[in-house]
């Protein structure tokens, strides 16, 4: 990584990437975290992206609108419509609203966030892990 801040993003993408790992392991998941967590580690490892690329990534939570930003966004063969649904746990889960994210929901944040974790490191030249 050429750019400085690019790491200081992937650092942040891979701490939320261990709380929803951890929060899916434990015997009691809180399902709202592992949303919450994995839409972070999505938007964090697009910002770590755009801040290679020599961009200054915006304040927003819009995975698609960061995905856009991207120049080389096709490398990354990622579903959009999957994007935008992770989009809302930014906000939806974290606030009274009546409604809590499932099992199945958690397990699908779970499955897109590593699928796009694993892509964006191999773009970063990053080893796996």
């Amino acid at each position: 990584m050429k750019n400085p801040l690019t790491k200081e993003w992937v650092s942040k993408a891979e701490d939320d990437w261990k709380v929803a790992q951890r929060e899916w392991d434990s015997p009691e998941p809180v399902y709202n975290a592992i949303c919450f967590h994995c839409q972070q580690c999505i938007e964090k490892y697009e910002k770590a992206l755009i801040q290679e690329e020599g961009q200054i990534p915006p304040k927003t939570h819009d995975l698609v609108a960061l995905l856009n930003m991207l120049k080389n966004k096709e490398m990354l063969e990622i579903d959009k419509e999957s994007l935008i649904r992770i989009s809302t746990y930014a906000t939806y889960f974290r606030y009274p609203r009546g409604v809590d994210a499932t099992e199945l929901e958690a397990k699908e944040a779970i499955e897109i966030a590593g699928k796009f974790r694993k892509l964006a490191r191999k773009v970063l030249g990053l080893r796996k892990k």
